[in-house]
């Protein structure tokens, strides 16, 4: 019996140094793992602060971004805008310059102008100006007509001839 007591003395001493091996080694284990979770802790905080600096970096493109967006929005509504009251003056200026040709320079009956309305606007032009040239000089050929025929007398042959620019009123007197 007393062997038997030894016997189990013995083993619960083998038992207990195995137990106590096992708590050692369960403690490094956990000391290891705590330290193991610590640096992934550590880890996931920077990884989270880089993120967090590239979520930040970004948000500020995607305002950046909607603003130029925004503003870009409002450049094409502003030209749009200005389009369509350039394109209206236009056509009021072609409405107005049709009507000015037409008076000036009207088209032949029954025949539609080949011209343009730009070549049509300078052959007016041209018109206008061969008018204002010849118009005085058939107003005081009419003018001096009249005075002949209410004074067959009056001799007006030298004004056939014109009246030099520079003559002053008292030579012409």
């Amino acid at each position: 019996m007393e062997k038997r007591i030894s016997d189990e003395k013995m083993k619960n001493c083998y038992l207990q140094r195995e137990l106590d091996m096992l708590k050692q080694e369960r403690t490094r284990e956990t000391w290891l793992l705590k330290n193991d979770l610590h640096n992934l802790e550590e880890q996931l905080k920077e990884q989270k602060k880089a993120h967090q600096d590239d979520v930040e970096r970004l948000q500020k493109v995607v305002t950046d971004t909607e603003e130029q967006f925004a503003d870009y929005l409002r450049q094409i509504k502003t030209m749009g805008e200005e389009k369509e009251r350039r394109h209206k003056e236009l056509e009021d200026l072609r409405g107005a310059t049709q009507k000015l040709v037409d008076m000036l320079n009207p088209p032949e009956e029954g025949k539609t102008s080949e011209q343009t309305l730009l070549e049509r606007l300078l052959g007016a032009s041209q018109k206008v100006a061969s008018f204002l040239t010849e118009a005085p000089a058939a107003c005081v050929s009419h003018a001096l007509a009249f005075v002949k025929s209410f004074w067959p007398e009056a001799q007006l042959e030298m004004f056939a001839q014109g009246v030099a620019a520079e003559c002053t009123e008292e030579q012409f007197n």
